[in-house]
């Protein structure tokens, strides 16, 4: 039940957003994805996936972007769950590119091993008490997952670096571009409250840490939010929630290191 809702909204409510000039923000409301590279370019990748029926929306976001028959790259996932990788098998058989993520995620997206069931106690919220309804099982694509470089260097990105913010699952990661301070969070940090459905269905702005119903390691979650706000980012793009920038961010980011708990 809890999945078909999830779907249901993310059908209806898809759109996207330049948010600079080479970032497009694919927003399927309950989660976002991300194209990075100038349009028209011949040389982006994919950030996420989205649901499974967000494939077809994204080979359009793709082909309006940057050409008819064009692809990305790679695929960088920032983690395993089922609203990131929802429609990877699809598009990587299609365009038969590469998949990165980190290392202990690979067994994720590898059919080696389950994320455990998501935990209805954390919040009241509607989607955190439906959210044992959610896909847990590993997925394989095996003969396209590939491990992010140890130098921390993302693939077909030069501008950007990798950087581990586990908490939400082991190896989650999120992508930094120091040069204009641009960090596409995952979901290590949230600008919704993610447990509700009202505040994921309105969009309503209150930024918190990541989905609480799906996060392991609440200690480490924490430790990576602090590494974000040190990074002092001029401008945060999470996967739940709208992005935010300038004194906003910085005063946001400060109220979740000093409130986490």
């Amino acid at each position: 039940m809890g999945n078909k809702l999830v779907e249901a909204l993310s059908a209806v409510t898809t759109s996207s957003k330049e948010v600079v000039y080479d970032i497009l923000v694919l927003k399927f409301t309950v989660v976002t994805a991300c194209l990075i590279g100038e349009p028209n370019s011949k040389n982006f990748v994919l950030v996420d996936t989205g649901l499974e029926n967000s494939a077809d929306y994204i080979i359009e976001s793709v082909e309006k972007r940057y050409g008819k028959d064009s692809k990305p790259k790679a695929i960088i996932l920032t983690h395993g769950h089922f609203d990131h990788v929802g429609s990877v098998i699809k598009l990587s058989q299609i365009w038969n590119i590469p998949v990165y993520i980190h290392n202990l995620e690979i067994p994720y997206i590898t059919g080696k091993k389950d994320y455990p069931l998501a935990n209805p106690k954390v919040d009241n919220g509607l989607i955190a008490k439906m959210s044992p309804t959610f896909p847990h099982t590993s997925i394989d694509i095996s003969s396209h997952a590939k491990v992010l470089p140890d130098d921390f260097s993302v693939p077909f990105l030069p501008d950007w670096k990798w950087i581990h913010t586990p908490g939400h699952t082991d190896g989650h990661i999120s992508l930094y571009r120091e040069k204009d301070g641009v960090i596409i969070a995952g979901d290590a940090i949230s600008t919704t409250k993610q447990e509700s459905l009202l505040s994921v269905v309105m969009q309503s702005e209150k930024i918190s840490g990541p989905p609480k119903y799906l996060t392991t390691n609440f200690n480490k979650a924490e430790n990576s939010i602090k590494h974000i706000r040190n990074l002092k980012p001029k401008l945060l793009i999470p996967s739940h929630g709208k992005p935010l920038d300038g004194e906003e961010l910085t005063k946001h980011l400060d109220y979740l290191v000093n409130n986490f708990n």
